[in-house]
């Protein structure tokens, strides 16, 4: 065998290992590096990813809830999708789709976009933001993309919704004289 291509693939086979081996992991990862044998480098990297930590076994409405409570937590951010979530969770996209639809009754697009309503309706009410500023702050990419999703979801735009909102009386007590 050609030592180059040997030292190429402890390189490499050492460097995805690393940020898994704490501690005692490291010395076995310098013993991978020392090795010249099959023999010897087979032991040591057995012994090294006996340290990689098991990835815990999760029940699908647990993968479902742990899809959820990163929709909730990030729903700001721009960049979140499917991809995102996927390699944040180390699940596959079409894996994690299947199973939220299966807990919940809605794509995971669709539950983005949901939260993001939700969180944009609350701001409307309770803040003095204008429209791009709020599809902003709830993760659309800009103002056009908002008020599509706003009005698909909600059968009025935004500013309409405020304006509706501050114009009639509630029970609340948030209302016309709240403006």
């Amino acid at each position: 065998p050609d030592p180059f291509y040997f030292q190429c693939k402890k390189f490499l086979v050492i460097h995805a290992l690393l940020p898994y081996c704490q501690q005692h992991g490291e010395d076995y990862l310098i013993r991978l590096s020392a090795a010249q044998t099959k023999e010897q480098w087979r032991a040591a990297f057995r012994t090294a990813i006996s340290f990689i930590p098991q990835k815990p076994h999760l029940s699908n409405s647990d993968i479902a809830a742990r899809v959820r409570s990163t929709i909730d937590r990030q729903y700001s951010n721009p960049m979140l999708d499917l991809r995102m979530i996927s390699d944040e969770l180390s699940f596959s996209q079409s894996y994690l789709s299947r199973l939220f639809k299966e807990a919940y009754g809605l794509g995971i697009s669709q539950y983005i976009n949901q939260v993001r309503i939700e969180q944009a309706k609350h701001l409307i009410i309770h803040s003095q933001d204008n429209i791009k500023v709020i599809a902003m702050k709830v993760g659309f990419a800009g103002d056009a993309q908002f008020i599509r999703a706003f009005k698909r979801c909600e059968n009025i735009t935004p500013g309409n919704f405020r304006t509706t909102f501050f114009s009639a009386p509630h029970p609340s007590g948030i209302g016309k004289n709240e403006k």
